[in-house]
């Protein structure tokens, strides 16, 4: 909803504590034999996205782009919650990426610094003729009073 594209990894393990294990066989049966388990990892790609979608639109656009580890701390603790239920210990949760997907959002949140990129160059250019000008003052002044 806010043109946000949010890349991420995550590694999870087996719970190994209390009913994990059987949770984990529970839930996924067979698939755990596999090398690639793709129906547990789908599962947890799916409330992944799920509960990073929620925590995008509960943050504002500012938090999401420079604060990555409140994010990620966020996604962490809402995934370990359910995960524990399935037997699962997400080992890590990384954002490695965020990007602004809607070409509007990015042009309206670029108007403010390309403002004031404008303002400052505008500046420098006044300062700059001024001290031109006054330059140019004092010579003709220098060159009258010989």
């Amino acid at each position: 909803m806010q043109g946000i594209e949010v890349t991420g990894m995550g590694l999870w393990s087996v719970y190994r504590e209390r009913e994990g294990p059987a949770n984990c066989y529970k839930y996924f049966g067979d698939d755990l034999k596999k090398p690639t388990p793709h129906v547990a990892n789908g599962k947890i790609e799916a409330m992944a996205v799920a509960i990073i979608r929620d925590k995008i639109a509960n943050m504002t656009l500012k938090d999401i782009l420079k604060c990555r580890n409140k994010l990620r701390e966020g996604i962490k603790d809402e995934m370990q919650k359910i995960l524990t239920g399935w037997g699962i210990w997400l080992e890590t949760c990384e954002i490695q990426d965020v990007k602004i997907a809607s070409k509007s959002l990015f042009a309206n949140l670029q108007t403010e610094f390309r403002e004031d990129q404008r303002e400052k160059a505008e500046r420098i250019n006044c300062n700059t003729q001024r001290d031109i000008d006054f330059d140019s003052m004092n010579r003709r002044c220098a060159s009258q009073m010989k």
